[in-house]
């Protein structure tokens, strides 16, 4: 992997010629971390703006449990610190030789690789920790995790700060100038949170320990984020979903025949797709895939495991709502009657899109609270997740909101988070990003 380095200035010539030259110090280090359900990335940026990354398996702190996440976390740092020059680090650290061979992002590793790369850092090589996981839902999440790593990384408590992955978006908010960021997370499922940015005089004169590290960020209020038997609204799995409903009432049009007049409408080009998507050729087969009863769909897998995969499944449907939503290139060299079938099916993609975009927008106005502490005019909204990439999808939760009367002062699109939050530790600690 290839580091990338921002400029630096030059380099000062020596002011004698005859002097020896002097060892340069090794630079500061600092980590940042975003972990979830299927992979934890780790970004290393160093004090002269060199950047490495590493990643490993599946970090959800509450799914995995301390040991595994803690492994996977050193794992990724391993790999990062693998690739930065022997400059950057001292001549007395030597990686475990786990560190050299690359893992698969995918994979966990085996008890023998997870005693390896769980090899503890030398205190100091690490100037500050930032890790942002699924599963810490609380500030004592956070706590009982930072102590169970810390020792690993060659921290102090105070130098380890471990958040929610969502907060990880309000990362680039912090040199924005806002009193509040909410950050809405829209990929396979959603989550609202509201972060407070602290100010400098706060932090300097709080005796709170969630205060007394680098990052000026206080978890003030969260919104939903309990999951796809509870909600999820929004969210590529609910457009899945709604897409899913979409194809089952229009068989049940067709086998309803007799209760009407007239015949059955054709097959949208939208149901086609979304039968060939999910490897159907009658759409109540789905009904296997949903319940997780079909014997060929997750075989030797736990609950949990198969409904990971039959929720990535159904999400996976969500690409096929936008293309219909939003490609106009659909229309290109179309006949009448086939941009017939097209418009249709691009009206039933859009109802199914707005259906969901006016459950996100109720999300974020839950954010804000009642607006009298967090003014949307005073702060940003930040957005992540796969969604919040489709530049439609995310016009149209403007535009909803728009209609409520809410508009921010910024919104910002984070769509790397790890290396957002480590630029914003980096100007934090180092005074530059």
């Amino acid at each position: 992997m290839i580091a990338h380095r921002l400029p630096t200035p030059p380099v000062s010539p020596p002011t004698h010629q005859s002097q020896p030259e002097m060892a340069q110090p090794v630079p500061s280090l600092i980590l940042c971390a975003d972990g979830g359900g299927s992979k934890v990335n780790v970004v290393i940026r160093s004090s002269d703006g060199l950047e490495v990354r590493g990643q490993a398996g599946p970090c959800n702190v509450a799914s995995v449990g301390y040991g595994p996440a803690v492994a996977r976390i050193m794992t990724a740092v391993h790999a990062a610190l693998a690739q930065l020059p022997p400059s950057h680090l001292p001549a007395s650290f030597h990686l475990p030789p786990s560190a050299l061979a690359t893992p698969h992002p995918s994979r966990s590793p085996s008890p023998e690789e997870a005693v390896a790369r769980t090899d503890v850092l030398p205190p100091g090589l690490l100037m500050y920790a930032w890790l942002a996981l699924a599963g810490v839902t609380t500030e004592e999440d956070g706590l009982g995790f930072g102590e169970a790593v810390r020792g690993a990384l060659g921290l102090p408590a105070d130098r380890v700060k471990v958040t929610n992955d969502v907060i990880l978006l309000a990362a680039p908010g912090i040199t924005l100038g806002v009193q509040h960021i909410v950050t809405v997370v829209c990929g396979t499922g959603t989550v609202g949170r509201t972060i407070r940015v602290m100010p400098p005089q706060v932090l300097a004169s709080s005796s709170d320990e969630d205060n007394a590290c680098a990052l000026p960020l206080k978890d003030v209020g969260v919104a939903r984020g309990w999951g796809y038997m509870l909600c999820d609204e929004g969210s590529a799995f609910w457009i899945g979903r709604l897409a899913i409903r979409s194809l089952l009432a229009a068989t049940d049009r067709v086998v309803s025949k007799a209760m009407y007049s007239t015949p059955a409408p054709p097959p949208l080009p939208l149901h086609t797709e979304l039968m060939n998507y999910f490897g159907v050729t009658v759409p109540y087969d789905l009904f296997a895939i949903v319940s997780l009863t079909s014997p060929t769909f997750a075989p030797g897998l736990s609950i949990g495991e198969a409904s990971a995969k039959r929720n990535a499944y159904m999400a996976g449907a969500a690409r096929v709502v936008f293309r219909w939503a939003f490609d106009s290139a659909l229309l290109v060299g179309a006949t009448p009657a086939e941009q017939a079938a097209i418009d249709k099916s691009r009206a039933e993609a859009m109802r199914i899109v707005r259906l969901s975009v006016d459950s996100l927008a109720d999300l974020t106005l839950e954010a804000l609270g009642d607006r009298t502490v967090v003014k949307p005019e005073h702060s940003a909204l930040a957005l992540g997740g796969g969604l919040m990439m489709a530049s439609g999808y995310r016009a149209l939760l403007e535009q909803r909101l728009d209609q409520h009367g809410v508009r921010f002062g910024q919104v910002v699109i984070v769509d790397d988070a790890a290396g957002e939050g480590a630029r914003a530790l980096a100007a934090l600690e180092f005074g530059k990003a």
